[in-house]
C-alpha cells in the first residue's frame, strides 16, 4: 500500500513539474505591439491554460501529500535529476513575480534555459513538456542570437529525445528540429549529422507509428532543403521519400484491381508527408535534365494515389502533381527555346486521362467527410486541373503588416502551406522578420518595423486610436453641455408661461 502511494506521489509531482514548465510562456503579442490579433488570442489562451494548470497542481499536491517535496524524498531509482529542482525553482520565482509578464530576448532566454533543464530530465513527461514549450518559443519568436547561444545544448537535448524509446516524444523532437533549422538556417548545418541519420532511420522504420514517421520525413526534408549543399544528399532524400509513397501506390493499384476502389493504405500520414517532402526538394536538384527525369518518374505514382481514400494523400498528390507539371514544362520549354531537340513534357503522359480523374474527384458527393474539407479539396483539385489542362497557374495574395506579395507558382504555394502548418500563429511574424523565409519567396530585406516585431506599427495604431478617442470624448462633452443648456432654457420658458 505504501509503494502504491509513493508511485502516486511521484506521478503527481511529475505532472505538476510538467505543468510548471509549459505555463507562463512570454506572450509574443505584447512584444509585437498588437499587430496580430490572432496571436494575442493565442497568448490569452495560454495564460488561461497556465492558471488552470496551477489550480490542478494545487489539487495534485493536496492528494499526493506534499507535491514536489514528496517527490524529492522518494526519488531513489527513477527520480528526476538535480536540474528538476532548478527548473521548478525558476517556475516558482516567475509565479511569485509581478503580475506583468516580461517580454523580449531576456524573458525568452530564461524560458529557454528552463527548456534545456527539462530536456536533461530522466522522466519522459518532463522532457515532453520541455519540447512542447521549445516548439512554442520557436514558433512565436524570431531571436536567432538567443537560440544560437545555446544551439549545442539545444541540439544535444533534441537528439537524445529523438533517439528515445517513446514515439510521441520522438515525433515532437522531429518537429522541434524543423523549427530550429528555420530559426538558425545554415548556421547549424555542421551539428546536424547525427540528427539527420536518426531522422532517416525512423522515417524508414516500419515499426514506428505513422505520425512519428511523418514528422521525421518532414523534418528531414526541411533540414536537407535549408542546410545541405550536397546534391547527393538531396537526391538520396528524394529517393527515400519516393520509396515510401511508392509502397502506397502498389497497395492502391492492388486494391483497384481487386475491388475497383481504393481503401485506406497503411501509414497514410507518412505517405502524405513523403509526397510533400519529395515535392519540396525537387527544385533543389542541380541538373535540369535530372529534374525532368525525376518528374517523369513520379507522375504515375502520384496519379495512382489520386484514387486513395485518404483526404491528405489526395491533396498532397494533386498539389505535387501540379508543381511537377509546371516545373517540367518550364524546363523543357527553356531547352527547346535554346535550340535543343526535345519533345514536350506532356507528350510522355495521358494528360486528358488525368484531367478526367481530377474532374471526377471534383464532383465527388461522398458525405462521410466534413463540408469544409470537401470544399477545400474541390477548390485545389479544380486549380490543379486548370494547370494541367489550360496551363493556368495558381495565385494567392499574402498580406502582411505593411506589405503584400503574390504567390503565383505551385512550388511557392505548396511551400507557403507547409510553413503555415509548421509555424501556426507565428507564421506572419516570422515571415516579416526571418530573412531565410523571406528569401524563399523573393521578398525584400526585413523592414525596420518588422525587425522590432512590429512595435512601431503598433504604437502608430494605438496613437491614432487614442487621438480619435479624445476627439470623440470632446465631441460628446460638447453635445452634453449644449443639451443641458437647451433643457434648462426650455424649463425657464415653461415656468414663464405658467
Amino acid at each position: 500500500m505504501s509503494g502504491l502511494k509513493s508511485r502516486e506521489r511521484k506521478s503527481n509531482a511529475a505532472a505538476a513539474a510538467a505543468a510548471r514548465i509549459t505555463a507562463d510562456m512570454p506572450s509574443a503579442a505584447g512584444r509585437r505591439g498588437g499587430q496580430n490579433d490572432d496571436d494575442g488570442d493565442d497568448a490569452n489562451g495560454e495564460d488561461h491554460q497556465g492558471s488552470s494548470a496551477k489550480q490542478s497542481n494545487k489539487r495534485n499536491a493536496r492528494r499526493g501529500g506534499g507535491g514536489r517535496a514528496a517527490s524529492v524524498d522518494d526519488s531513489d531509482d527513477d527520480a528526476s535529476s538535480v536540474t528538476s529542482g532548478r527548473s521548478g525553482a525558476m517556475s516558482d520565482d516567475e509565479d511569485a513575480g509581478s503580475g506583468e509578464p516580461e517580454h523580449g530576448a531576456s524573458a525568452v532566454e530564461s524560458h529557454l534555459q528552463q527548456v534545456l533543464d527539462a530536456l536533461r530530465e530522466r522522466r519522459s513527461i518532463l522532457r515532453s513538456a520541455g519540447l512542447s514549450k521549445l516548439i512554442q518559443l520557436l514558433q512565436k519568436f524570431y531571436l536567432p542570437a538567443v537560440f544560437a547561444t545555446h544551439k549545442v545544448s539545444l541540439l544535444d537535448g533534441i537528439e537524445k529525445c529523438l533517439k528515445g524509446s517513446e514515439d510521441n516524444i520522438r515525433a515532437t523532437a522531429a518537429s522541434a528540429v524543423t523549427l530550429v533549422v528555420l530559426q538558425l538556417g545554415s548556421e547549424v548545418s555542421g551539428e546536424l549529422g547525427d540528427i539527420i541519420t536518426a531522422l532517416r532511420t525512423y522515417a524508414s522504420a516500419a515499426a514506428t507509428n505513422s505520425s512519428t514517421r511523418a514528422a521525421c520525413v518532414a523534418a528531414l526534408s526541411w533540414t536537407v532543403f535549408i542546410t545541405s549543399e550536397d546534391p547527393t544528399e538531396v537526391t538520396s532524400t528524394m529517393q527515400l521519400a519516393q520509396e515510401l509513397f511508392s509502397r502506397a501506390q502498389h497497395q492502391t493499384e492492388a486494391q483497384l484491381a481487386q475491388n475497383g476502389q481504393a481503401h485506406t493504405v497503411s501509414d497514410p500520414d507518412m505517405v502524405a508527408a513523403a509526397i510533400v517532402a519529395w515535392g519540396l526538394l525537387l527544385p533543389r536538384v542541380p541538373s535540369t535534365a535530372r529534374i525532368v527525369e525525376l518528374s517523369r518518374e513520379v507522375v504515375r505514382p502520384l496519379t495512382t494515389l489520386l484514387a486513395s481514400s485518404d483526404h491528405h494523400i489526395r491533396l498532397a498528390a494533386s498539389e505535387t502533381l501540379a508543381a511537377v507539371f509546371e516545373l517540367g514544362r518550364a524546363l523543357v520549354d527553356a531547352t527547346v527555346a535554346e535550340g535543343g531537340r526535345s519533345k514536350s513534357f506532356d507528350s510522355h503522359f495521358q494528360v486528358d486521362d488525368i484531367c478526367e480523374q481530377l474532374d471526377a474527384l471534383c464532383s465527388d458527393s461522398v458525405k462521410s467527410r466534413a463540408k469544409a474539407e470537401r470544399t477545400r479539396e474541390r477548390s485545389v483539385l479544380r486549380q490543379v486541373k486548370d494547370t494541367l489542362e489550360a496551363h493556368e497557374g495558381v495565385e494567392e495574395t499574402v498580406k502582411l503588416l505593411k506589405e503584400r506579395f503574390v504567390v503565383d507558382t505551385w512550388e511557392s504555394f505548396n511551400r507557403l502551406n507547409q510553413l503555415r502548418a509548421i509555424l501556426h500563429s507565428g507564421f506572419q511574424p516570422q515571415l516579416m522578420s526571418n530573412p531565410l523565409l523571406r528569401d524563399m519567396f523573393d521578398l525584400s530585406p526585413v523592414a525596420n518595423d518588422a525587425a522590432d516585431g512590429g512595435r512601431n506599427a503598433g504604437d502608430d495604431k494605438r496613437n491614432k486610436a487614442a487621438y480619435f478617442a479624445a476627439v470623440s470624448k470632446a465631441r460628446s462633452m460638447y453635445r452634453n453641455k449644449n443639451r443641458d443648456r437647451r433643457q434648462a432654457s426650455k424649463g425657464r420658458v415653461e415656468d414663464d408661461d405658467e
